[in-house]
């Protein structure tokens, strides 16, 4: 069994110690979240345009909680009755960052609430979640966090996201000796990066008559990054801090 509301109430613990706040998050379960793909079934948080989709009928069945917009946590009927695992703790983390995002009038990027995603995750690592029969080790949190490099691409490659930049330095801050795989998998998308950056500057060259090609910078790779437990990061007006407390 998941228990929605303690997952909800370990992300509100950590944006409170930040100086962040979230109302009460009311969880409700229906088939209609099928009808969002990118959800996989899992859970989604309504933001004001999502809410608008929701079917009036379906809120006036007699719902297990009240519907309102921006703290309302939809997920699949089987949702509660699975079994806890990583994917689906990060899932309600994930969709609970985008809640205290718009309770905080923080932007509502994906970025954002990917930092958010990562820091609950490391902050929890090793530790007994209460109200959940369920904790994870540094192996379990690194191997999930490089399943989600994918996602994380794409919103590093969207400079003009919200949040962008800060999603980059919180990946940057990754200790190494902790999250290996993920870090790994960091510096594959950074060379994947700078090459693709060094074909198109030497394209763009060429066709203005240079034959002469452009190699890429590498200053970064000689740069010796420093291995971080943690870092602050601050993403509401450069003083509201979504990162992790130095242990």
């Amino acid at each position: 069994m998941i228990n929605v509301q303690a997952i909800i109430a370990v992300c509100r613990k950590s944006a409170n110690y930040k100086g962040l706040q979230l109302p009460e998050i009311y969880v409700n379960n229906d088939e209609f979240i099928r009808r969002y793909a990118e959800s996989g079934g899992g859970a989604l948080c309504l933001n004001p345009k999502s809410f608008k989709m929701i079917p009036l009928q379906l809120m006036l069945e007699e719902p297990l909680n009240p519907w309102v917009s921006e703290r309302t946590l939809l997920v699949a009927p089987e949702f509660p009755t699975e079994t806890l695992d990583m994917h689906r703790f990060a899932i309600v983390v994930h969709e609970t960052g985008h809640a205290i995002l718009m309770a905080n009038k923080i932007p509502n990027s994906e970025a954002h609430a990917y930092i958010f995603e990562i820091q609950i995750i490391i902050e929890n690592c090793g530790n007994p979640i209460p109200g959940l029969e369920f904790n994870y080790s540094d192996a379990e949190a690194d191997t999930y966090l490089q399943s989600r490099m994918g996602q994380f691409r794409i919103s590093l490659g969207k400079g003009n996201e919200a949040g962008s930049g800060k999603l980059r330095s919180v990946l940057e801050g990754l200790s190494e000796l902790r999250f290996p795989k993920t870090v790994a998998a960091f510096k594959d998308y950074l060379e994947f990066s700078r090459r693709a950056a060094g074909n198109i500057a030497a394209r763009e060259e060429n066709l203005g008559g240079q034959a002469k090609q452009t190699a890429p910078q590498t200053g970064f790779f000689n740069m010796k990054v420093p291995l971080r437990e943690s870092q602050e990061i601050n993403i509401k007006n450069e003083d509201t801090s979504l990162g992790p407390k130095g242990k």
